[in-house]
């Protein structure tokens, strides 16, 4: 077995043409000289191989986005269906349905509350701020409006940065449901 002398380091070379460990071989050159030729990456195959996880990354994570963004969904209308259980509830005890989300529980009509459903602006997780409209005696309209990012949401072609559920439990849109 031959030694070269590759810069700093040895290789071991059974015979030059050969390279059966796949580490290091001596390759003679004219003139004699030995230089050592290491078994690995080149930097044409390491740029093919990062353009092409570019190139993957790209196409995959607006997709993974949108995942996301559907996931979130889940936040308000959760907290659209727990907005519309609290006003049955309240009309159970009251002539009308509540004015408002937020303040002291309880019918203003019996001196006891304000008028409010006594719930917090936001959905649990915050993705999405909520409000009532067209309230009164007959029926209600509660809203769920995306917050940030969340407003990019879209399900089969329609926005889903409002969601929307009345009294008889339409909701809307329906593809966003």
């Amino acid at each position: 077995m031959q030694r070269s002398n590759c810069g700093a380091t040895f290789c071991r070379v059974r015979n030059p043409q050969e390279n059966p460990h796949g580490k290091r071989r001596a390759v003679h050159i004219k003139g004699g000289a030995k230089l050592c030729e290491q078994a690995g990456f080149t930097l044409l195959e390491m740029m093919i191989t990062l353009g092409i996880v570019a190139v993957l990354a790209a196409i995959a994570y607006p997709s993974y986005q949108q995942q996301i963004r559907q996931a979130r969904r889940a936040d308000g209308q959760t907290a659209l269906l727990r907005l519309a259980i609290a006003q049955e509830k309240f009309r159970g005890t009251c002539p009308r349905y509540a004015e408002r989300i937020g303040g002291a529980a309880g019918c203003a009509d019996t001196g006891v509350g304000s008028g409010a459903l006594g719930l917090g602006a936001l959905s649990t997780e915050g993705y999405y701020g909520l409000r009532l409209e067209d309230t009164s005696a007959r029926g209600f309209r509660a809203l769920a409006v995306a917050i940030g990012d969340q407003g990019r949401d879209q399900a089969g072609g329609r926005s889903c940065r409002l969601l929307s559920i009345d009294q008889d439990g339409n909701r809307l849109p329906r593809e966003c449901w």
